[in-house]
């Protein structure tokens, strides 16, 4: 008798663990809103069993009830924790449905026709269903990686399980009334054996996909400029290689501008610091809003480089104009009329096998010779240059010019 009541706390102790471990997550990260709804889940199964173990009598109407809803519960729960961490669209109508059909069918089977095995029947083909329904969600959003795949093998794993004890039972090799009472039989202790693997796979499942999650979080915000919240320069060569190395053909010409804030050494030593930087962010919303380009990063203090995978120099002249007069037309907070906010803009068309530094090399040029004919302007680069030579005739005219 006591190994069996120590067995039957054992889904009860595993659920509550489960539980409140995705609380205090859910409480670190109130954004991820299935890991309320997974805790929630995991404390609705401990609740099932201890209403079917512990609550007494046993056999009473209002036990079968209270199990079975709060089975019903974690089940629906974890199906929509699933959907809801792969983002897709959780199917309240259709799932309340079910819900209520398994409703309708259980009271029947337990109040005007009564049959245990009618109520296991009609409770497992709800989790078929939901299960079935979830799993195809989860199928028809492709999934994109391993971890993806494995919650639909989960749910593959419910419907299973759905299948296979009501057709044992049904075939009369699992028995449903031993002892008198379901409570002792066999279908039972199948249920109390494969729910704590099944929980705490579902758990792990959940806690790999958030540390999957937090970690490209990380990632991401390693190749984010934090004043701007566009790309840094890591980020930006890591971007423009990915979209290169998608055209390995090169039946597309790629193109860079780099956009130089004139005169900021004056803006900071007149106006402060904090200003220079309010500029910089300013600077960096007209970009996103009219560089319409593939990739924007900040890839020095003042300077930014947006990529483009195609365009021509009409094309880039076109939009360099566009940012130059939405710069000369913000109101920079701080900022004076007698110190108007300008950008020079250096431009260039790739030629088909140019690499990111080749081509950021020759806009550098370009911008180089923007800035020496007046700033306040856009110049058309030529021929990519060694990257070395564009470097260093960057660096003196930085040592030579103020901004």
């Amino acid at each position: 008798m006591s190994g069996q009541f120590f067995f039957s706390l054992l889904n009860p102790v595993v659920t509550a663990m489960l539980a409140t471990t995705f609380l205090l997550l859910w409480r670190k990260r109130p954004d991820q809103t299935y890991l309320a709804i997974l805790s929630l889940s995991f404390f609705a199964c401990g609740l099932a069993f201890v209403a079917n173990d512990f609550m007494q009598p046993f056999d009473s109407p209002l036990s079968r009830i209270v199990a079975n809803v709060f089975f019903l519960a974690a089940t629906v729960g974890a199906c929509i924790g699933a959907l809801l961490r792969a983002k897709v669209a959780v199917p309240v109508r259709f799932f309340a449905l079910v819900c209520g059909l398994c409703a309708v069918g259980f009271c029947w089977f337990l109040f005007v026709s009564p049959s245990t095995e009618a109520r296991i029947y009609v409770v497992n083909a709800a989790y078929v269903v939901i299960g079935s329904a979830s799993a195809l969600a989860l199928i028809r959003a492709r999934p994109s990686s391993g971890l993806d795949w494995t919650f639909v093998v989960l749910m593959v794993c419910l419907i299973s399980l759905g299948i296979i004890r009501p057709f044992a039972a049904l075939m009369d090799n699992l028995d449903t009334y031993g002892g008198g009472t379901l409570r002792y039989s066999a279908y039972w202790a199948t249920v109390q054996a494969a729910t704590p693997a099944l929980a705490i796979a579902v758990g792990i499942a959940f806690l790999v996909a958030l540390a999957e999650r937090m970690n490209d979080e990380l990632r991401l915000e390693a190749d984010r400029d934090f004043l701007t919240g566009l790309l840094n320069r890591r980020g930006f060569h890591k971007g423009v290689q990915l979209a290169l190395a998608g055209n390995r053909f090169r039946t597309i010409r790629p193109a860079v501008i780099m956009v130089d804030i004139d005169n900021f050494k004056r803006i900071n030593d007149e106006f402060g610091h904090a200003v220079g930087d309010d500029v910089i962010a300013a600077i960096a919303l007209v970009l996103m809003k009219h560089g319409e380009a593939e990739l924007t990063a900040r890839t020095g203090g003042e300077e930014f480089t947006l990529f483009y995978r195609t365009g021509t120099n009409e094309d880039l002249l076109e939009r360099a104009e566009d940012i130059r007069l939405a710069v000369s037309q913000t109101r920079f907070a701080g900022i004076h009329g007698e110190c108007p906010v300008t950008v020079s803009l250096g431009l260039y068309s790739g030629a088909r096998h140019d690499t990111i530094s080749e081509m950021m090399a020759a806009a550098d040029q370009a911008l180089y010779e923007a800035k020496r004919s007046g700033k306040d302007r856009a110049v058309m680069g030529s021929d990519a240059p060694f990257p070395g030579d564009a470097s260093l005739d960057r660096r003196q005219f930085r040592q030579s010019s103020t901004g």
